[in-house]
């Protein structure tokens, strides 16, 4: 501990002060050391502190510290920035990790509906043109027979429809090459 980190959490540190006989920098090996402490300053207050080792019997003048408050006050709101922009870094990455999950699930519903429309939708499409192929072949009512073509007509333009709507849902391109 030393005098400019107390001066810096009872609040008293606003702006560059002289510190005379530094009790960290005495303990680093230093003869009479002494620096000049600068608050860090930001918006929301004091950050941190920038301490400058000073030549012997060397303090600064009210002008040389108010450079050095400017200085400090600049390098706080810069390491602000950089804590900002790290925080906006992490929030897009989330933002990012957010929307592959959406569009994973998306994808994911589209594959079901398309499997399940495919399995029985179709399946029961291709049953009914296949029975009434069957009883279009069996039939000998004159006017049935172009009945049942008329509606197994329909039922293969149903099945050509269903299958173009599978396909809108779930492209085969997606599965061979993915997006």
């Amino acid at each position: 501990d030393c005098r400019c980190l107390q001066l810096l959490r009872g609040g008293q540190l606003t702006q560059a002060v002289n510190i005379v006989d530094c009790q960290r920098l005495e303990q680093a090996g230093w003869i009479h050391p002494r620096h000049v402490t600068v608050p860090l300053r930001t918006a929301g207050g004091v950050v941190g502190v920038m301490n400058l080792v000073l030549p012997r019997r060397r303090v600064l003048t009210t002008r040389e510290l108010a450079t050095l408050s400017a200085i400090g006050d600049q390098i706080g709101l810069a390491a602000e920035r950089a804590r900002l922009y790290d925080e906006v870094l992490a929030k897009d990455a989330l933002r990012g990790e957010l929307l592959q999950k959406l569009i994973t699930a998306h994808e994911d519903e589209r594959r079901r509906i398309a499997r399940e429309l495919h399995d029985e939708a179709g399946q029961a499409l291709t049953a009914l043109i296949l029975n009434l192929e069957v009883t279009e072949r069996s039939s000998t009512v004159p006017g049935e027979q172009q009945r049942l073509r008329r509606l197994r007509g329909i039922a293969e333009d149903t099945l050509a429809e269903l299958r173009k709507m599978i396909y809108d849902l779930r492209p085969t391109i997606l599965d061979d090459l993915g997006l």
